[in-house]
């Protein structure tokens, strides 16, 4: 019935962002609710380990092990 389409909403999403300009490195992940986004955004920021495990997924992987966890955690 094309009046009535069912298309699938996740119900979160996320954002993954790393900075590798040296000398220093950074990153973040957000974890959000597919919804009106209320407060701050560091509000939704996590952990990439903590967001690999809740996904199931290796971001980095093709980065140094050494460096892969100095900036996951």
């Amino acid at each position: 019935d094309l009046n009535k389409p069912e298309l699938p909403v996740p119900g979160f999403y996320y954002k993954v962002i790393l900075d590798i300009s040296p000398p220093d490195y950074a990153a973040v992940a957000y974890l959000m609710k597919n919804d009106t986004i209320r407060g701050e955004l560091m509000e939704y920021a996590i952990s990439i380990d903590s967001l690999e495990a809740y996904l199931g997924y290796d971001f980095f992987y093709q980065l140094d092990p050494e460096l892969q966890e100095m900036i996951e955690n």
